[in-house]
């Protein structure tokens, strides 16, 4: 289970920040995005692009509908966010 978990995340953190091919795409559809958000009403759209430039949500979304466990949702969540800052630490220094 343990396993399954660290592969989602991996997966998460590469999509979500560390795989460049994908900044394109996921840049456009910000930039669509927040102009929706312009339309009054529409602010529920920040949720969505939370989503897709957040790997530690986009790991616990996707290990709940993956595996079904909030709480191995919640641990996949934490260990994004943990190997998310160990990996900016390392490319500050």
């Amino acid at each position: 289970m343990i396993l399954e978990v660290i592969q989602i995340v991996a997966v998460c953190l590469l999509t979500a920040k560390y795989f460049t091919p994908l900044n394109p795409v996921k840049d456009w559809v910000i930039t669509k995005l927040v102009h929706l958000m312009i339309k009054p009403g529409w602010n529920w759209l920040d949720k969505i692009i939370i989503l897709i430039t957040c790997p530690m949500c986009q790991s616990f979304w996707a290990i709940l509908l993956i595996l079904h466990s909030l709480p191995w949702a919640a641990i996949g969540a934490i260990i994004a966010k943990v190997v998310d800052l160990i990996i900016e630490r390392l490319d500050y220094e």
